[in-house]
């Protein structure tokens, strides 16, 4: 008998976040006694209040709630969220982040840097892996948005001449065309 519990930040604000909470039990039923939901910094400090969720007994299928986290003083960097859910003398424990940059597609597009330490090596997908990605994750093929667009230089109008040239034009009809386009006059 197994139970899985997954946990995922939804939204952060500077004070609190919003989790949601999945309990699947991996068999038909399994016992749940309680799961609880705590915010807490990088070094393992709690930032607010443990919160109880109204989960227990026998769960004989998945379970989703979403829960608010609230913190006495703006959330520092690289904090987290910590559930438990625990049955008898067992327990299990899963944690997320509680920054907003550390989701997958945040890291992936590019749009928060995470550092990374010296000893890693980055190899670039092949085609095949990069398709299954896709997939799974169909946002990875969404065009960017370029930072800085690139500004075309503008061509030059054609002066009278050149116009009249082009379209084939002579004589009187030429000359109206030229004093109609190098009139100053607005109409």
């Amino acid at each position: 008998m197994s139970l899985s519990l997954d946990l995922r930040l939804d939204d952060r604000k500077p004070d609190r976040v919003l989790v949601s909470v999945r309990l699947s039990p991996e068999g038909e039923v399994h016992p749940v006694d309680g799961v609880a939901l705590q915010l807490c910094s990088e070094d393992g400090e709690c930032l607010g209040p443990r919160l109880l969720l109204p989960i227990h007994g026998s769960l004989a299928g998945p379970v989703v709630t979403r829960a608010e986290l609230r913190s006495a003083d703006p959330i520092p960097r690289n904090g987290r969220v910590v559930a438990v859910a625990w049955w008898g003398r067992e327990q299990v424990e899963v944690t997320c982040p509680s920054d907003r940059g550390t989701s997958l597609e945040v890291h992936m597009r590019g749009q928060s840097q995470v550092a990374l330490p010296a000893r890693v090596t980055l190899r670039l997908l092949d085609e095949a892996e990069r398709a299954a990605l896709v997939r799974r994750l169909p946002w990875i093929d969404e065009p960017l948005a370029k930072a800085h667009p690139r500004i075309e230089p503008v061509d030059p109008e054609p002066d009278a001449d050149e116009l009249c040239a082009e379209i084939g034009l002579d004589g009187e009809d030429a000359a109206w065309l030229k004093d109609l386009l190098e009139s100053d006059d607005d109409l």
